[in-house]
């Protein structure tokens, strides 16, 4: 029960934002609402699962708005649920083919843009991972793979960056390697721009380090959209989150495939 006291800090601040912005625009009235009463919900669950009466029917009954903070966690759980589900069953029909494939798992951090652009640094990331996993040697070396999207924030100096994450059954590095690395090939798909490679490991999951190294990384790729503390900002008086950001975030993120599961991944 950690998480409560903090989550709910940042759910009450983008409330209160939204709150603002319906104020002037009714059509956010509707999905209000559903928010409040999401936020409502978790917090009954939560303190009803200290008491050990906990409705977990009631629980999953949320508003799925991509900015509410319940259901950002309760999303990244079910999405993680899935990713590994996935992954071991294709590595379970691997095994049966004996084709030798290896979990690799990398992160892009990308270059930032301003805020009023989020829009774009989406589209462009999704344009650039499917330019990426396009070229022939990304095809020759990975049989499937589950990647995510996640938006970050810099409220200091008013701009957005997205990170990239991915975990891929490789057959083998060397046409990779040959092509200059993930990362060269990375850059390729967007004209040689800026970028850095945050993460990258292929962990060996026959041991408890490597799969737990997995596991944790997989938490990672299933953490789309943004999250709530990159919508909110902390201040003297408490935590706060600005309707104005909150309204393009929002924008930047609406009709986007976030997570993407492909090949022998495939959900």
């Amino acid at each position: 029960m950690s998480e409560v006291p903090i989550l709910r800090d940042y759910a009450r601040a983008i409330l209160n934002a939204y709150r603002n912005d319906a104020t002037h625009m009714p059509a956010l009235a509707a999905e209000l609402e559903r928010m409040e009463a999401c936020h409502r919900n978790w917090l009954a669950h939560h303190g009803a699962a200290e008491t050990g009466t906990a409705d977990q029917e009631d629980f999953w009954r949320r508003c799925r708005s991509s900015l509410c903070a319940p259901c950002h966690t309760a999303r990244t759980r079910d999405d993680a649920a899935d990713i590994l589900s996935v992954f071991l069953d294709a590595m379970d029909d691997d095994e049966e083919e004996g084709e030798g494939l290896r979990p690799t798992i990398v992160t892009f951090k990308n270059r930032a843009y301003p805020l009023d652009d989020a829009e774009q640094c989406v589209d462009d990331t999704i344009t650039q991972w499917r330019r990426f996993s396009s070229r022939k040697h990304f095809k020759h070396a990975v049989a499937g793979y589950v990647r995510g999207v996640e938006l970050m924030t810099n409220h200091e100096n008013g701009t957005v960056y997205t990170e990239v994450s991915a975990l891929m059954l490789v057959r083998k590095t060397s046409q990779i390697e040959h092509a200059g690395g993930w990362l060269k090939l990375w850059r390729k798909a967007d004209d040689n721009n800026p970028a850095e490679k945050a993460t990258f490991e292929q962990p060996d999951i026959d041991t408890r380090e490597g799969y737990l190294s997995l596991v944790d990384f997989v938490s990672r790729v299933a953490t789309v959209a943004v999250r709530p503390v990159h919508l909110c900002e902390e201040h003297p008086h408490g935590v706060v989150c600005d309707a104005r950001k909150l309204k393009k975030i929002k924008a930047a993120l609406s009709g986007r495939r976030l997570i993407l599961f492909s090949r022998r991944m495939r959900r």
